[in-house]
């Protein structure tokens, strides 16, 4: 099978970057008749073409070579603008670091040692402030470079900075290692199957590499290793083993050296994943609080910052405001973020929030308000697997099938409901993913014997069939859909037993 480069890289681009290309590739100069821009809108296209079938479409006769360099010429645009597009989203400052340096080498190159010196230093603070110190190395190395110049420290001062930095440097290397060490041995615990002894393996790989005390002073450290445990607690759905290690690393840094401002972005995302973990374990009242201090933090320094974090504030709000029976307050939240707030929110942001607020509606019995916001997600599940994950497919499609039942359309259900088997089966062979196959017989059994869905011989039958997790490691979600299945044996609203039911009520 022919695989196109060029139409890979322009298939990872949404609507609104395609929209953006076009501007961008017309930057210098525009003009009619462009053929990287007729190629890119080609390369757009779902189906794939043959080079010749594609010339055919560019040229009158077949120019091959001429065909080449417009595709040589579309690449180079396209890196150039990806690049741009990276550091304009940039909240690392590293691409305001390489800026100043790349700046201070053009002024040494053409004899201005004054202002090379200038943007140099500024280059070198920035750095520091951020803890880049791979970048860091690079301006060190500048500096002693131009050491000879009158407007340049003393050259000992220098190379102190240097050596102070390659001790840094390697703690960072250390880290790194230590991290990829965690991965893979998290990985393997998931394949395996086995149960992960979170706390045991992280103290491990951070005494291994000497770095629990690097962790204490620099919060970087401490919060790219429980990004990596999150991750596979996340896949494994073991949250309640999560919750202690990541409230524990935040309180132990808050008691010691503190969060500075260089440590924010750092600080925000464990806050983030403090109240995301409390949510999946069902304490929403403790989520909301550390909600709070996320919310009020995230506006504290950089506006970069709300880009990137604002939305999620907004999602999880949202999500918990619903659970603690607010669904009409979820809704105005999400509704306002989808109109007023287009401007910062990715599409993984836009994806989220329509799924969420077609869930809201489901949940008020608006069966159509809801549908028409799911089908308003006109990706493919191909393409939205690739952008979101397996697992956001799987919620939707059970979803569409709850809501065809919902709205009478129950042989359009059980026809949907025999693709989804089908389209999800590696998954539902996977043991923390087989309770959904269980979930589906029992929509099988609403569908098929709609009056026994309420006896007490129904009941007995979940009861046997059901595998229950111990309450306190039970999947939201999870719970979530039950709920709905609960409401029919109780013949009550769902948005009601939901919420009884997850506040520990019912």
């Amino acid at each position: 099978m022919y695989v196109d480069n060029v139409k890979d890289i322009i298939h990872l681009l949404n609507n609104d970057d395609k929209k953006e290309f076009r501007s961008f590739i017309n930057r210098q100069r525009s003009r009619k008749n462009r053929k990287d821009l007729e190629l890119f809108e080609i390369l757009c296209e779902t189906e794939s073409y043959p080079a010749k079938e594609i010339v055919k479409r560019l040229y009158d006769d077949l120019k091959m070579n001429a065909y080449h360099s417009v595709r040589k010429r579309l690449l180079k645009h396209l890196t150039d603008f990806i690049i741009v597009k990276r550091i304009d989203e940039d909240t690392t400052s590293s691409s305001s670091i390489m800026g100043l340096l790349t700046l201070s080498r053009f002024l040494f190159e053409n004899d201005n040692d004054r202002l090379g010196w200038i943007y140099l230093i500024k280059s070198e603070q920035l750095a520091i402030n951020n803890e880049q110190f791979d970048l860091l190395d690079n301006i060190l190395n500048v500096q002693i470079e131009n050491a000879n110049s009158d407007y340049a420290p003393k050259i000992d001062q220098i190379i102190e900075k240097w050596k102070t930095n390659k001790s840094l440097a390697d703690e960072d290397e250390r880290a790194n290692i230590a991290n990829a060490i965690l991965q893979i041995k998290l990985d393997e615990y998931r394949l395996q199957g086995k149960p992960i002894e979170i706390q045991k393996e992280v103290t491990k790989v951070m005494y291994e590499y000497d770095l629990y005390n690097a962790a204490l002073e620099r919060p970087k450290i401490i919060h790219n290793l429980l990004a990596i445990v999150r991750g596979s607690v996340l896949a494994k759905k073991e949250y309640y083993k999560f919750e202690p290690l990541v409230i524990e690393s935040f309180n132990q840094i808050e008691n010691s050296v503190g969060f500075k401002k260089k440590d924010h972005f750092y600080k925000l995302n464990i806050l983030y994943m403090i109240a995301h973990i409390l949510y999946r374990n069902k304490k929403f009242k403790e989520s909301l609080e550390y909600l709070m201090l996320f919310k009020k933090d995230i506006a504290k320094y950089a506006k970069s910052y709300s880009r990137k974090f604002y939305p999620r504030y907004l999602l999880l709000y949202a999500t918990v405001q619903n659970i603690e029976g607010n669904v009409e307050e979820s809704i105005r939240i999400i509704e306002k973020a989808l109109t007023e707030h287009q401007n910062i929110l990715s599409i993984q942001d836009v994806l989220n929030m329509k799924i969420n607020l077609g869930v809201y509606y489901f949940e008020l019995e608006k069966y159509k308000e809801s549908n028409k916001i799911i089908y308003s997600i006109e990706n493919s599940d191909k393409w939205l697997e690739k952008k979101i994950g397996k697992e956001w497919i799987l919620r939707k499609n059970l979803g569409e099938i709850l809501n065809l039942y919902e709205r009478g359309n129950v042989e359009i259900a059980m026809s949907r409901i025999k693709s989804f088997e089908k389209q999800h089966e590696s998954l539902l062979k996977m043991p923390i993913y087989n309770r959904v196959g269980s979930f589906i017989d029992f929509i099988k059994v609403c569908i098929d014997k709609p009056y026994w869905v309420s006896s007490k011989e129904f009941n007995a039958h979940v009861d046997r069939t059901l595998k229950r997790w111990p309450i306190d490691q039970e999947d939201l979600i999870a719970s979530s859909f039950y709920c709905w299945l609960k409401a029919k044996m109780l013949k009550k609203p769902f948005y009601y037993v939901m919420v009884e039911t997850l506040q520990g009520r019912l």
